[in-house]
């Protein structure tokens, strides 16, 4: 009779235990689809990572974000709260500066997500559906990718394209085109464009780009350091007999071995206008290191390790030294 007690003693209290484990089951919301298609998830980590964490990788996207000090997060992630109780709710992307590298959690809230890539965001809907102690139930789809474009008004050259810094309107933004080689009747390309401050003699920034084309080794160093820049006014343009013997090197901005598919493109590199007086010690040992690394980075668009390399080099003008 002692065993038949003890048997049911325990089967009581297995049974108790089981009631308990659905109570608390019953406690933690359903997550409900507000868009067809979209996916349900469980994020860990809202009290503590060391309570339990994982990450949520859209499929799409393919790079995960995470919850950090309760907050979205990730990296190229930005997010931007919207009130909307559910995802098909949200039509309108807001403004660029709606977006935050990291947003706090919220129940019952929905946030547009945006993953940065060079020359497109892939978005996406996001909406909690319950903060249930350390887990946070969550709802995404993704949405149509929107262009990055430049913010430069393209006027009958290449401002807008994306190795471009924001036009100043007191400079003179110039751009510089090459032969794609040294044969007759050879296709011209941007080689570099620059904007010049005339008061000061001097590029704010050269910016320019590697592919295929211009990444090519075809031929060797010009040299040509006296020629006259067609595109600066003589009245503001550094000569070489300006910088003759005066101590400093002079450095390139866009490096004369950036610019080695075609005779044309490599002569340009040494207008004054892409050039930075320079310490030698400076110019020779810690320039020359950066220009070989992005000439390294440029020269693989040969392979395909990169579609296109974009680049902007410059020097400080707020405190240049004259005379």
């Amino acid at each position: 009779m002692k065993k038949l007690s003890y048997l049911f003693l325990l089967l009581v209290g297995i049974w108790l235990a089981g009631c308990d484990d659905s109570s608390e089951a019953s406690l933690i919301p359903e997550i409900i689809p507000t868009e067809q298609g979209s996916d349900t998830y469980v994020m860990k980590g809202y009290e503590s990572s060391d309570n339990g964490f994982n990450v949520y990788k859209p499929k799409a996207i393919g790079t995960p974000f995470y919850i950090q000090s309760k907050a979205f997060t990730g990296r190229n992630y930005a997010f931007a709260p919207v009130n909307s109780e559910s995802l098909e709710g949200l039509t309108v992307v807001p403004s660029a500066d709606a977006f935050s590298e990291s947003v706090e959690v919220k129940p019952s809230t929905c946030y547009w997500v945006r993953f940065n890539r060079y020359n497109h965001y892939q978005m996406g809907k996001l909406r909690v559906a319950y903060i249930h102690g350390n887990e946070v139930g969550i709802e995404y789809v993704a949405s149509e990718d929107i262009d990055v474009k430049n913010a430069n008004i393209a006027d009958n050259n290449k401002a807008d394209n994306l190795e471009i810094p924001a036009l100043n309107a007191t400079n003179q933004y110039i751009e510089y085109y090459a032969g794609v080689s040294d044969e007759e009747g050879a296709g011209q390309v941007l080689n570099f464009s620059l904007e010049y401050i005339a008061s000061k003699k001097h590029s704010a920034w050269v910016a320019f780009s590697f592919d295929p084309i211009t990444a090519q080794d075809n031929v060797k160093r010009a040299n040509e350091w006296n020629q006259d820049d067609p595109n600066i006014d003589n009245s503001v343009e550094v000569t070489e007999s300006m910088h003759k013997s005066d101590g400093y090197d002079k450095g390139h901005l866009c490096a004369s071995e950036d610019r080695v598919y075609s005779k044309s493109a490599n002569k340009q590199t040494f207008y004054y206008s892409n050039i930075s007086p320079q310490i030698g010690s400076f110019n020779q040992k810690y320039w020359a290191a950066l220009e070989k690394q992005v000439q390294t980075w440029g020269r693989s668009t040969i392979n395909g390790t990169y579609d296109k390399l974009y680049v902007v080099k410059g020097g400080t003008t707020d405190r240049l030294l004259t005379n």
